[in-house]
């Protein structure tokens, strides 16, 4: 299967969850944060063995070559230089992304009413709490509204997937205060009248997200997705 993406921001894999029912609305999680954890201990893992065998390699050539340096030794020293640096690349990113994991809760959104309609607007409330200890510096938020197209068609033997942006709203940007645990963001999205509704077929789908970023210095910059189903007026 071959794929083309039109927009790095946007990506097809990500999939419409139900939300909860609560007493302030509709609860929706971002989903993708959940495999956070799976995805990175992986990573990890395998970074960690990748390193042990690389590593001793590595310092049992540099000895050699110190003491006898010749060509046969320097080529395999500097071939095995590259996976030595990709090793600790990854595990540089692995261990920023278990940290990230380890300070920062899912994030969420709650509606006033589910799903939403075609020339209606609503007003959001987004939250992430930290696990542990409270923000020491100010948290910015930003948050896009996006409306795009995913389609799956046959080009001869291969299979393509593509999407193409509908519509892009950027929303107003947000600070929050140092000295908190909770992380806020309240913003009005509006659903235009003439934007087409959700479409979930199997080979041709109608997407509505909502991207909400935030960088808490010192501690996550992240970015939670939601799908949001959109029907007719």
């Amino acid at each position: 299967m071959s794929k083309l993406k039109l927009n790095k921001t946007i990506n097809a894999s990500r999939q419409l969850t139900e939300p909860t029912k609560i007493p302030e609305g509709y609860l929706l999680k971002d989903p993708n944060d959940g495999l956070n954890w799976f995805a990175t201990i992986f990573a990890g893992l395998w970074l960690s063995i990748w390193c042990g065998i690389s590593f001793p390699m590595f310092l049992a050539l540099v000895g050699t070559f110190i003491f006898d340096p010749n060509l046969e030794t320097l080529l395999p020293l500097l071939l095995l230089s590259i996976f030595v640096i990709i090793g600790v690349i990854g595990l540089v990113w692995s261990g920023r992304s278990l940290y990230r994991v380890y300070r920062i809760k899912v994030g969420e959104i709650i509606l006033p009413t589910y799903p939403l309609r075609q020339g209606e607007t609503y007003r959001i409330r987004y939250r992430r709490a930290l696990r542990q200890g409270r923000t020491k510096d100010p948290t910015t938020i930003s948050a896009t509204w996006i409306n795009y197209e995913w389609v799956e068609y046959r080009r001869g033997t291969d299979t393509v997937t593509a999407t193409h942006e509908l519509d892009k709203i950027e929303l107003l940007d947000q600070t929050v205060m140092a000295g908190v645990k909770h992380i806020e963001y309240n913003a009005q999205i509006t659903v235009p009248e003439d934007a087409p509704p959700s479409i979930y077929a199997p080979h041709n789908q109608v997407r509505w997200e909502l991207q909400i970023k935030i960088h808490i210095p010192r501690v996550a910059k992240d970015t939670s997705h939601f799908i949001v189903k959109v029907l007719p007026a």
